[in-house]
């Protein structure tokens, strides 16, 4: 029974089905004028939260350790990138230094492909308890992230389907099924014919999905990621 509080590939991928569903509803919703215009707005908006949160928080800052800021911003972008239904800090983490050790093997965490769309999987192997996972391991908000991520989504997506169904859609569900979906873009792309690549025109098209991909994994540590990244701006703000 606590495994259905974690986000893990059976919840992640219900949400990222459910979310899609919910998009051509809330796309007919806007189009036969039942609702107004302005909540794509919000939906951009909440987009772009999620993105930049885990972007900046839980891949530059958890992961790569590339900037330090304090513990109001390590907390909101660990909430945040949560919320995301994507993953708690310490399982993004975990995956996504298996990303890096293997990249472009048969090991790579990242599972390419159509299916990805679809089911969100990850190969993650065991025994990488390195300090840094060791260190967010003993962070009570950490461990309670990962041990009932889904719960708090699932949660919060129920109190603000309290307050309003349209604020509960455009303001939530909606946006995490376009980050699931650029994710998925990304992640099948990214490492096109084999190897990491650079194709950062696209930011125009999908801002904060961290393009300049080859750079990344030449410089794993680098924070700014060049003038069309958005997150090398935000740290630029709050970094010590």
């Amino acid at each position: 029974m606590k495994q259905l509080f974690k986000i893990n590939v059976l919840n992640s991928s219900f949400a990222c089905l459910a979310s899609e569903v919910c998009t051509v509803y809330a796309l007919y919703l806007v189009f036969s004028g039942a609702e107004p215009y302005n909540w794509l707005w919000l939906t951009l908006f909440t987009y772009m939260v999620i993105q930049v949160s885990v972007s900046v928080g839980l891949h530059r800052y958890y992961t790569h350790r590339s900037f330090e800021c304090s513990r109001f911003w390590q907390c909101l972008f660990a909430l945040i990138g949560t919320l995301s239904f994507h993953a708690s800090p310490i399982a993004f983490v975990h995956a996504h230094s298996a990303h890096h050790k293997y990249s472009d093997s048969e090991k790579d965490s990242h599972v390419v492909g159509w299916k990805f769309f679809l089911w969100r999987q990850y190969r993650v192997p065991e025994g990488m308890n390195s300090r840094l996972l060791i260190r967010l391991a003993r962070d009570p908000f950490q461990m309670a992230l990962l041990e009932y991520g889904a719960l708090f989504c699932f949660s919060l997506c129920a109190v603000l389907f309290l307050v309003s169904p349209a604020f509960a859609l455009f303001g939530y569900v909606v946006p995490i099924a376009l980050y699931f979906l650029f994710t998925a873009v990304h992640q099948t792309i990214s490492h096109w014919g084999g190897r990491p690549r650079d194709m950062q025109w696209l930011e125009m098209i999908m801002p904060t999905c961290e393009w300049r991909h080859s750079f990344h994994h030449s410089q794993p540590s680098a924070w700014n990621w060049g003038s069309l990244d958005i997150g090398s701006y935000v740290i630029r703000v709050i970094k010590k």
